[in-house]
Parts: C-alpha cells; sequence; structure tokens
C-alpha cells in the first residue's frame, strides 16, 4: 500500500485529498509542510502530497519555495474541492461561539463567516482536522473550528453551519511529489 505524507491530521482536506487520488493509500500525517518532505526523504512515506494554491487566497504561502529547496520531482497534480464546515462540541449552544481555530489558509478562505459573525474571532492552529481534535479535546463551548465534515464525525463534534468558504467553487490544487526517478 502507498504510503502519502501529507500536512496535517487524519480528517484534514489533504487526507481526503489523498484517499480521493490514490484509493486505498496509507495516510501518514505531519505537523508541517516541511514534515512531509522530510518522511518522504528518510523513507516513512512513498509520496508526499502538497496544497499548492487555492482558488480563493491564491499560492499556499512558503509552499512552492519548500519545494525550490529539495531534489523531489513533481509528479502529478489536480484540483480538490474544499468545503469547510463551522464545528463546535455537541453541547455548545451556537451564540456561545467566541474563537475559531483553523489553518490560516482556512480561515482566509471564510472571511465572510467573520464579517457576518462580528462576535467570532478568527484564530490560528496548525491544521484544519487538528483544530478539530483541540476543540473536541478541550470541550469548550465558547470554542469552534473550521474543518471538513469528514474531521467533525472523527472527533465527535457538531457541524454548526456548512460550506462556510467564501464560494460554492472553492478548490485546492495539489501536488504529489516523489523521490526523483534517476
Amino acid at each position: 500500500m502507498k504510503r502519502v505524507a501529507f500536512q496535517g491530521e487524519i480528517g484534514a482536506h489533504s487526507e481526503l485529498a489523498i484517499q480521493e487520488h490514490f484509493g486505498a493509500a496509507q495516510p501518514v500525517p505531519c505537523r508541517e509542510f516541511r514534515d512531509t518532505l522530510t518522511a518522504l526523504r528518510d523513507g516513512t512515506a512513498d509520496y508526499a502530497l502538497l496544497p499548492l494554491e487555492n482558488s480563493l487566497v491564491g499560492s499556499i504561502p512558503g509552499v512552492p519555495e519548500l519545494l525550490e529547496q529539495h531534489d523531489f520531482d513533481i509528479t502529478d497534480e489536480f484540483w480538490y474541492p474544499v468545503h469547510h464546515c463551522l464545528l463546535a462540541v455537541t453541547d455548545a449552544p451556537a451564540d456561545s461561539l467566541r474563537s475559531v481555530l483553523s489553518h490560516p489558509v482556512a480561515l482566509a478562505q471564510c472571511t465572510a463567516l467573520f464579517v457576518r459573525n462580528p462576535e467570532l474571532t478568527p484564530l490560528t492552529w496548525y491544521d484544519t482536522a487538528g483544530a478539530a481534535r483541540h476543540v473536541a479535546h478541550t470541550g469548550d463551548p465558547a470554542l469552534a473550528a473550521i474543518a471538513s465534515e469528514a474531521a467533525a464525525q472523527r472527533y465527535g463534534l457538531r457541524i454548526v453551519e456548512r460550506n462556510v468558504e467564501d464560494r460554492a467553487d472553492n478548490r485546492t490544487r495539489f501536488v504529489i511529489v516523489q523521490h526523483r526517478n534517476l
């Protein structure tokens, strides 16, 4: 089975993109984008999947530069639709929410949510699914996350609102990276 490194936790959009692109594959969660290439270099993964750009926010900060620093081949690329949900602990009333955790790129895709709800403060987190896991772990009714529906299911969170991205055609271009063929 192919092992594919990605930035984030299980339930992240990157992990869902792996499932769609590879079918049966073993996802290898990594904390940072650079860690995906480390996993590829040290043999922990056969491939790395990285988001290169998003249709709403443009280039993903740091990823193009990271790819230039390593001697790997981009062997494939594809666009993946990204639909975000506002997630909270099961018993949290919607009017109790005050802070929303998510990856900074995901927060940038959901600016209209914060305009409509000025009482919500966006807070950056290393990953969308990681934010969902943290919200579930703390159980804080004032804390929410922006993440995938799969993250809600995985971490036992309630979907407060679906499709909170600014546009329904939101999508991310991912690249598949592997060792250079010599």
